[in-house]
């Protein structure tokens, strides 16, 4: 199970990073209306309360725009790194017996907690 569950973490790090990273380009390069845009379940452009939404959407904008590069902490960075020179990243769905085997060896061998150095 913890295999399964960090092998998951290490997709769901690398999507978030994705997303993450293209939220704050969108935002450096873009007004708080394309930003908007991009938010689901927002009104629409000529709905009630797009000004306030806006408002909002701007506020993001500069936060994201401000926002620090994104990366995770030392200690989850080296394990993806281990995880990541085991298992490849997941660009689409096939069959995993191989990587969900690799990922178990190696949770089993201890190699995740070994010293960061």
């Amino acid at each position: 199970m913890l295999a399964l569950e960090l092998y998951t973490a290490a997709q769901a790090l690398d999507l978030r990073r994705d997303m993450i990273n293209a939220a704050r380009a969108l935002a450096r390069r873009a007004d708080a209306a394309a930003l908007a845009d991009k938010i689901r379940g927002g009104p629409a452009a000529d709905g009630p309360g797009r000004e306030r939404f806006l408002a909002e959407a701007e506020a993001l904008r500069g936060q994201l725009a401000a926002a620090d590069a994104f990366h995770p902490g030392a200690a989850v960075a080296t394990a993806h790194a281990r995880i990541r020179a085991t298992v490849p990243f997941l660009e689409r769905d096939r069959a995993l017996d191989g990587e969900v085997a690799a990922m178990v060896g190696l949770v089993a061998s201890g190699a995740l907690l070994a010293d960061r150095s």
